[in-house]
Order: structure tokens, then C-alpha cells, then sequence
């Protein structure tokens, strides 16, 4: 069996796939030709391997089988086939072996020889900001963008998103290497505070807030606090001597 793809599908979370396997014979003299009026039972497992629906389908007059299929949510999740049984009601899988006679100890695999389906159910992920706040009302931004279920060590589709329109407070950041997007920001807050967004084309877009110190606004706004303090205190003492003199007080 053979399905409609190279293995693997990338949807958006919440979208409609349409699923199509082809049944072929894959050994004698029938070898690549359809199957047809046939039954195919399918298995619907979930990324640990657990089964999560089984599902009959008949095989029409072209060989093929096709279902639709959707996710609400972002999920991994694997099409099986287990199972034909043809119209004469014998069963092919995959621990069925044929032998050519009874003393022969040539034994060929002639049950099922499935191709499983993987369906990424995906979305965007924005998945680390950092904020350099040691320069002095600024702050420069590097955030990343993935996708959230593609595995870190994919072989079949690149975990990072180099093609977003990333916006942080509303402005354009900069695509600067694979997966990361960075950003200068003028600011003379004590806090960066700030709203990420990743569109990308045909996908649903992802937003993410942050919030950090500004580590050297702060520094400068402890030095003005301090000043202002030690000023209160010298007015304060000044104030004082100043009001002991005029009531004829004797200062020491």
C-alpha cells in the first residue's frame, strides 16, 4: 500500500486533510497492479503509539482509498494500515508469509506491506525571546520561531520558520540566521515590556508577550533616586540650621 504522499503531511492545527493509499499487489505475477473490491482496515495512533480509532474503508475501482481528516489542535498523529482482506475474504498483513512448496525453505513476505502516514497537526511557536538591556535606553530582542510539533531532529521538515513576518511592539524585526528574528528598541522605561507576533502565510498567527528589566535604565534611575535623597537630606540639614539661628539657637 501506498499512500498519497512521501510519508508525511504538515497541515495547520485545525485543518481538513484529505488522506488517499493506493492498494497494489507486491509480489507474483500480479505485481503492480490494483486491488480492487477490498476492505482496508486502518489504525489511527497517536506519537506514543497509542490507538486511537480504527477505521474500515472499501477499496473502489481504481485501487484507491481516500478519507478527510482533522485536528482541533496541534497533534502528531500516525495512519496505519493493518489489514486487507479482498473479495474473496482472505486476509493480507503483515506476519502472513507464502512458501513456493512444502519443502522449500524459501519463505517470502506476501501479507501487507503498509506505508504509514505521519500528520504534523501543526502551529507556530515562538519559542525563546531574549532582550539585551545593559545598553542604556535601548534594548535589542532575538526571538525564535518554530514549529511546535515538528520533532528538534526532523528529517523530513525544518523545526524553524525563517519565512514569518515577525513584529515586536508592532515594528518589523530583522531575520538574521535560521529560526531567529532580532529587533533594537529605544526605551527609557525601568521594564521592557513587549508583544511578539509571528504571521506566516497560510498559518494561523502565533503572539506571545514579555516582560524584563531593563537592567541599565534602572541602574540610572537608582543613581537619580539617590541623588534626590542625598539633595532632600542636605536641604533638610540646612533647613535646620537655618531655623535654629533665626530663634537664637546656638549651633554646634
Amino acid at each position: 500500500m501506498y499512500d498519497g504522499s512521501n510519508g508525511w503531511l504538515h497541515p495547520a492545527a485545525g485543518s481538513n486533510v484529505s488522506v488517499s493509499y493506493q492498494v497494489q499487489w507486491g509480489w507474483g505475477g500480479n505485481k503492480g497492479q490494483k486491488v480492487v473490491n477490498a476492505s482496508v482496515y486502518l489504525e489511527v495512533r497517536e506519537d506514543n503509539g497509542t490507538t486511537i480509532e480504527n477505521h474500515v474503508y472499501y477499496v473502489n475501482d481504481t485501487g484507491y482509498i481516500s478519507f478527510c481528516y482533522s485536528s482541533h489542535g496541534p497533534a502528531t498523529l500516525h495512519f496505519v494500515p493493518t489489514k486487507v482482506v479482498d473479495q474473496e475474504g482472505v486476509e493480507y498483513n503483515s506476519t502472513l508469509l507464502h512458501t513456493s512448496n512444502s519443502t522449500s525453505d524459501k519463505y517470502w513476505l506476501c501479507g501487507l506491506n503498509p506505508s504509514p502516514l505521519t500528520v504534523y497537526w501543526d502551529s507556530l511557536n515562538i519559542t525563546s525571546i531574549n532582550a539585551g538591556t545593559y545598553d542604556l535606553g535601548t534594548a535589542t530582542v532575538v526571538v525564535q520561531v518554530q514549529y511546535l510539533m515538528i520533532p528538534e531532529d526532523s528529517q523530513v521538515y525544518p523545526k524553524n520558520v525563517n519565512a514569518a513576518t515577525v513584529t515586536i511592539n508592532g515594528l518589523n524585526a530583522t531575520f538574521y540566521q535560521d529560526g531567529f528574528y532580532t529587533i533594537k528598541l529605544s526605551t527609557w522605561f525601568p521594564t521592557v515590556d513587549l508583544t511578539i507576533e509571528a504571521p506566516l502565510e497560510g498559518w494561523p498567527k502565533t503572539t506571545k508577550t514579555y516582560s524584563t528589566a531593563q537592567i541599565a535604565n534602572r541602574a540610572l534611575y537608582f543613581q537619580i533616586a539617590a541623588g534626590v535623597l542625598l539633595t532632600l537630606g542636605i536641604l533638610a540639614a540646612v533647613y535646620a540650621i537655618l531655623r535654629r539661628r533665626k530663634h537664637g539657637e546656638r549651633v554646634k
